[in-house]
C-alpha cells in the first residue's frame, strides 16, 4: 500500500470492497472471489439479500418471498443458475397485464380474476367486459406502438387518448402499473413501450422458485467474507490508488476498488456520502430514475374460500390491486421439466395435520396504495383486507363462481370467520431500501441508466437493478449488473497487468 495510507495498516484491506448484500452484490463479489480477489462484502442490515427476504413458519408448506418473488423470463442469468442447479421452479399462469400475456398452453383449468370495485363485480381474466378487453389489448400491444422520439406523454395520456374508460384506467392502475411498482401518470410512454420490447428477449414464461429465492442468496454467499451491521457513511475515493470505506462509527476498511450497490432512494437521500462528490452526469441520473414505495400483505386462513385453481385476481378500486392464492395442496403453477427434485417439492394435504392445513392470501400494493397503507395500523389493515375478501367471495359477485370450489365457506363474510393470521412487510419502512424498485419514469432512459452504471475511474463501480440499461425493476436484472460490474473489473486489471488477478 501506498505511504499514505502507512498509518491506517491497522484497518483491513481488500482488493474490492462490495456495498450491499443483495442478489447484485453477491453476484458481483462471488465472481471475483471465485477469480482468487480478496474481497469483502459490507451490509448495512442484519441480514443479507436485500430486497429479497423470506418468512419462515408463517405456513408449513412454503418460506414466503417477502420481496422479489417471480423470475420473468426462461432465458435470464437467474433461471439459467436454476436449471444448472436443479432447483424446482414453478412455470406460472400469469394474469397482471404487467407480467406478460396468458399462456394458451399453460391454462387449462387454472384461473385469474378481475374485481371490479366500483361495480362489485367478480369476473374472470376472459371476460367479454368491454372496458376490460379495450384496456388489456391497449397494454398487452404496447410493444407495437411506434412512439415518436419527441412524445412526452404519461401511459395515462395514451389511454386517455384512445379512449379508455375511467373503469378502464382504474383497471390498467391495478394491473399493470402496480405491477411496475408505480401509478399511470408516473409512466413515461417511450420507456414503458422500450421496456415491453425488451421483455420479449427475455424468453416465454413466468416462474416461481419453490423454497424461495432464498436459495439464490445461500449459493452466492457461500464462502464470501461479509460483514453486517456495517453501515457505510463515507467513501472516500480521493486517494490515488486506494479507497477508504468508513462505518458510521469511525471504523474503516482499505480497498482498491469498491462497488456500490445501495438502493437507489438512499443515493437520492446521499445516506452514503462520496468523496470527492459524485459527478454531476452521475448526481443528475440518480435524481431522474423514479421508484416508489411498495408492500406485501400476507394473511393466513384455515380453510380456501376462494374458487379452486385460483391464482390471483387484480382489483380495481379497492383497498389493494393485486392478489395472490395459494394452498398446500395447490401450488401455484406448473413444475417445469428441469425441476429434478421436483418429487419433494409437493406437499400433499393429506399429510398435514388439520392445524397445519393452512391457505395463504397475499396483497401486492405499491406507490400511492402503498403510501396510504403504510400510515395505517396493522389492525385497520387486516380489516379492510378481510372486507374486501368477503366483499369477493362471499357477496352476490361470487355465485356464479360456486361450481369452482372444493372448501367453500357458506358466510357472507367467509374471510373473517376463517382469519387465523397476518404478517406485514412495509419496503418503504426499511431503513437501508426505503422502496420497492425502479420504473419507467418520465425522466429516466437507457442513457440514464447507463450513466449510473459507469465507473468512475476504474475505482468506484455501481450495480444494482436501477443500473441496468435495459432490465431494471427484475431480480435478474440486478443479479446481471452484478456479473457485468465483475468482469469489467477482472478485464480492466488484466488489460493493465496480465499476470494480475487485479
Amino acid at each position: 500500500f501506498a505511504k499514505s495510507m502507512a498509518s491506517e495498516s491497522d484497518h483491513a484491506e481488500f482488493d474490492v470492497v462490495v456495498v450491499g448484500a443483495g442478489i447484485s452484490g453477491l453476484q458481483c463479489a462471488s465472481e471475483l472471489h471465485q477469480a482468487g480477489l480478496k474481497v469483502c462484502v459490507v451490509e448495512a442490515n442484519k441480514m443479507i439479500g436485500g430486497r429479497i427476504r423470506q418468512l419462515v413458519g408463517f405456513v408449513p408448506w412454503k418460506n414466503i418471498d417477502l420481496g422479489a418473488e417471480f423470475i420473468h423470463g426462461a432465458d435470464t442469468i437467474l433461471n439459467k443458475l436454476i436449471n444448472k442447479k436443479g432447483w424446482p421452479s414453478r412455470l406460472l399462469f400469469t394474469w397482471a397485464q404487467g407480467d406478460g400475456e396468458h399462456p394458451e398452453d399453460l391454462m387449462g383449468d387454472s384461473m385469474s380474476m378481475y374485481y371490479i370495485g366500483e361495480e362489485k363485480k367478480l369476473v374472470r381474466f376472459d371476460d367479454e367486459d368491454v372496458d376490460l378487453r379495450k384496456v388489456n389489448d391497449l397494454l398487452f400491444g404496447l410493444s407495437d406502438v411506434n412512439v415518436a422520439k419527441d412524445d412526452k406523454r404519461t401511459l395515462e395520456q395514451y389511454l386517455l387518448d384512445n379512449g379508455v374508460s375511467k373503469k378502464g384506467m382504474a383497471l390498467a392502475l391495478a394491473g399493470f402499473s402496480n405491477t411496475l411498482c408505480t401509478t399511470s401518470e408516473r409512466i413515461s410512454l417511450q420507456e414503458v413501450v422500450n421496456i415491453s420490447r425488451v421483455w420479449d428477449k427475455f424468453g416465454d414464461g413466468d416462474f416461481r422458485l419453490d423454497g424461495s429465492l432464498g436459495k439464490i442468496i445461500e449459493h452466492l454467499a457461500e464462502g464470501l467474507h461479509i460483514k453486517t451491521n456495517w453501515v457505510v457513511k463515507t467513501i472516500d475515493y480521493s486517494d490515488s490508488e486506494f479507497i477508504r470505506i468508513i462505518r458510521h462509527n469511525g471504523q474503516r476498511i482499505l480497498a482498491k476498488k469498491v462497488v456500490v450497490t445501495v438502493p437507489l432512494p438512499l443515493l437520492k437521500e446521499n445516506f452514503v456520502k462520496f468523496h470527492p462528490k459524485l459527478p454531476k452526469s452521475k448526481q443528475e441520473a440518480i435524481q431522474s430514475l423514479g421508484i416508489d414505495k411498495a408492500i406485501k400483505i400476507l394473511l393466513k386462513f384455515n380453510k380456501r374460500f376462494w374458487p379452486k385453481k385460483l391464482h390471483g385476481a387484480i382489483c380495481s378500486s379497492t383497498f389493494v390491486p393485486e392478489l395472490w392464492f395459494e394452498s398446500p395442496d395447490e401450488r401455484a403453477g406448473e413444475l417445469t421439466e428441469n425441476s429434478r427434485e421436483s418429487h419433494t417439492s409437493q406437499v400433499q394435504i393429506g399429510s398435514l395435520r388439520p392445524e397445519t392445513q393452512t391457505h395463504l392470501v397475499a396483497a401486492f400494493a405499491c406507490a400511492n396504495y402503498a403510501e396510504r397503507i403504510g400510515k395505517m395500523k396493522d389492525e385497520e389493515i387486516v380489516k379492510s383486507m378481510l372486507n374486501l375478501l368477503n366483499e369477493m367471495f362471499g357477496g352476490k359477485s361470487f355465485e356464479n363462481f360456486h361450481e369452482y370450489s372444493v372448501e367453500l365457506v357458506n358466510s357472507s363474510n367467509p374471510a373473517t370467520e376463517s382469519y387465523v393470521d397476518y404478517f406485514i412487510q412495509d419496503w418503504g419502512k426499511e431503513p437501508f431500501i426505503k422502496g420497492g424498485y425502479t420504473h419507467p419514469a418520465l425522466k429516466s432512459s437507457k442513457m440514464v441508466r447507463t450513466a449510473l452504471h459507469e465507473p468512475i475511474a476504474d475505482k468506484l463501480y455501481f450495480a444494482g437493478e436501477a443500473t441496468h440499461p435495459d432490465c431494471y425493476m427484475t431480480a435478474h436484472g440486478a443479479m446481471e449488473t452484478g456479473d457485468m460490474v465483475a468482469k469489467d473489473i477482472l478485464k480492466n486489471a488484466t488489460k493493465k497487468d496480465p499476470s494480475s488477478k487485479l
